[in-house]
């Protein structure tokens, strides 16, 4: 990989996709694993639109000591916020519910897994 390349939702297994409360602020809490042999979650980058966050994971071989395929991120949701959303593609993982209602979405968070 002598470009980067990012992750997409078919290159991750979701383990959790769950709202958290802590003291007071909405969170999304995002558990991920790259489903790639020698590959890793070298960088994660959130982009923060007007209604949206999204996420993009950069992939690198596993010649870096201390990474792993794995990754766990926790994303405070405002009201604003309506969708959250993963890769180039920009696959939704969680929309607040008046935004689930209007537009159904590819179901990530049913991979929650503990």
């Amino acid at each position: 990989m002598s470009h980067i390349r990012f992750a997409e939702s078919a290159d991750v297994h979701f383990h959790n996709i769950a709202e958290v409360n802590l003291n007071g602020t909405r969170l999304l809490w995002i558990k991920g694993l790259i489903m790639h042999s020698s590959v890793v979650a070298d960088h994660i980058d959130l982009h923060h639109e007007k209604h949206a966050v999204h996420i993009l994971v950069s992939m690198a071989l596993a010649v870096r000591p201390g990474k792993s395929g794995l990754f766990e991120l926790y994303i405070p949701i405002p009201d604003q916020i309506s969708q959250v959303t993963f890769g180039k593609e920009r696959a939704v993982l969680w929309a607040s519910e008046q935004n689930n209602q209007d537009q159904p979405a590819r179901q990530f968070a049913n991979q929650n897994f503990g």
